[in-house]
């Protein structure tokens, strides 16, 4: 990975590269399906490719109930 220029790095990082907070790290003004959103607006990803990957991620972790909640509700 040293080998590689920062272009490229920057890519890796941005598009298959995530974390997991050790505390929440959510936006207290954004519903739950905002935040999770988020990242994938910033990169300018197109909404049908977003909606998709949402639903993924809603059967994946059962969180259909909470999507439209705020942090400080869930």
């Amino acid at each position: 990975m040293l080998d590689l220029k920062k272009k490229v790095l920057r890519e890796l990082r941005q598009k298959r590269m995530g974390f997991i907070f050790k505390d929440y790290n959510l936006l207290d003004t954004q519903t739950v399906k905002e935040n999770i959103l988020l990242p994938l607006a910033l990169q300018k990803t197109p909404v049908e490719v977003m909606e998709k990957r949402l639903a993924n991620l809603i059967e994946e972790l059962n969180i259909e109930s909470i999507l439209h909640q705020y942090p400080s509700e869930i």
